[in-house]
């Protein structure tokens, strides 16, 4: 409790209302969020503050999701943060420091534009003082647009609230004179801050590095990416592809925007063998590597606000000479040309109908000729029989050759010759016979 009441009355806290932690335990990037903020964990409204001091929507450059916001709209009012720090003069001066400023022009003073939001380091002892980092002095802030202010152990950027040393009060000098001055000098506080004598300012700081620490300021809700298309597509049909972006009521606020969509297939891609159509208009696609090509479009507005979306309608097309596959079709969306880190991937299938093979007619294998076969003797027709008698019969052919032809007008005359032979002989015969036996 000690150590808290001591921490807490830097800020002008009473130790028995807000318990206030220090920041030591947090890793090399902290987010800070509203409730965080509430909660005194990190960062704090300061008890001098008399004016808007809070998480804003508008997106940082590089998380791009809300920013510390401090406003004020008369020369009376200050707009604080507060951190509580332990370390030497030294040390913290050894370690970056450094912090992005952006200022609404349509809320601020023209002539207070350039000193922006300061980084201040409150010195406890042996002399108590504030040393304030003066954007003014390194360039200034800028209206519009973010700028990065980074201290120089030896940039005389620094100014003095109180007498310092040989220095005087408001004096501007660097933190390395400051130190030489009085090496002792312990930090136990740094602000973010606007106020004193400054006209009407509305400004926001992020990205700030300070005791070894960034702190990155966001808002509660956070931005969501959304991309539509279909699973599987043909070659030679066009494909709707839907990309979205939404932020929620309280996420955050990107200016400038615009789309950025890659189409990653197989190494074999060309961009011949694609078209990306936005609103009917042909996009040119850049060539990202093997298989991979990207482009830039705008979408339905240049400014994402919170509790509103923004879209854009695209058409793929994949000519006859795309590859088969696996495509990756990835949405991002870019504020001023840099990623925002809101994506959105679908994987499809390019679905290429396959013919099914045919088969040629089969011929069957060619037969081996056997030995050739020797036709027996031609056949010769019987004579032709006594007229009104049949013919004799054909006579039979050789074993495995043709028969004659059992009919025919010589078939039947052999037969009745044969018979009338066969009785003639008998009776010569017979009568040669009868004569030996009656010699």
């Amino acid at each position: 409790m000690k150590q808290t009441g001591r921490l807490a009355a830097v800020l002008g806290v009473a130790a028995s209302g807000v318990a206030i932690s220090a920041p030591s335990a947090f890793a090399a990037d902290v987010t800070v969020r509203p409730a965080d903020l509430a909660a005194h964990t990190s960062w704090a409204v300061s008890p001098s503050n008399t004016a808007v001091a809070d998480i804003g929507a508008l997106a940082d450059p590089i998380h791009f999701d809300g920013s510390a916001h401090l406003q004020v709209s008369a020369p009376d009012q200050r707009a604080q943060l507060g951190l509580l720090v332990n370390d030497s003069l030294a040390g913290a001066a050894a370690k970056p420091l450094s912090y992005q400023v952006f200022v609404d022009p349509a809320h601020s003073d023209p002539s207070v534009i350039a000193s922006g939001i300061s980084l201040q380091l409150q010195v406890s002892g042996p002399t108590f003082t504030t040393l304030s980092f003066q954007p003014q002095l390194d360039g200034g802030a800028a209206a519009g647009e973010w700028k990065t202010f980074t201290s120089s152990e030896h940039a005389a950027v620094w100014r003095t609230s109180r007498a310092f040393g040989p220095f005087a009060a408001g004096s501007d000098h660097s933190l390395a004179d400051y130190i030489n001055a009085e090496p002792a000098s312990q930090v136990n506080a740094a602000f973010l801050n606007i106020g004193t004598g400054a006209g009407a300012l509305d400004a926001y700081a992020d990205n700030v590095a300070v005791e070894g620490n960034t702190y990155n300021f966001a808002t509660t809700g956070s931005a969501e990416a959304s991309l539509a298309a279909p699973r599987t597509i043909v070659r030679d049909e066009e494909a709707p592809i839907s990309l979205g972006f939404t932020s929620p009521a309280d996420g955050p606020k990107i200016l400038h925007t615009s789309a950025e969509l890659t189409i990653s297939g197989p190494a074999s891609l060309r961009a011949k063998g694609l078209t990306l159509d936005h609103n009917g208009t042909p996009l040119a696609l850049h060539r990202d590597g093997d298989g991979i090509f990207s482009t830039e479009f705008p979408l339905s507005g240049e400014t994402l606000n919170p509790g509103e979306s923004l879209s854009a309608n695209l058409s793929l097309l994949l000519h006859r000479r795309a590859p088969c596959g696996t495509y990756t079709i990835t949405g991002r969306l870019l504020s001023d040309g840099a990623a925002t880190g809101l994506t959105a991937t679908q994987t499809l299938t390019v679905d290429c109908p396959t013919t099914p093979p045919t088969t040629p007619p089969t011929t069957p294998p060619p037969t081996q000729p056997g030995p050739p076969t020797h036709p027996g003797p031609p056949t010769h027709p019987g004579k032709p029989g006594w007229p009104g008698k049949p013919g004799w019969p054909g006579k039979p052919g050789w074993p495995g050759k043709p028969g004659l032809p059992p009919t025919g007008a010589f078939g039947t005359s052999f037969l009745l010759w044969s018979s009338v032979a066969a009785t003639g002989l008998g009776v010569f015969l017979a009568r040669t016979l009868r004569r030996r036996r009656a010699h």
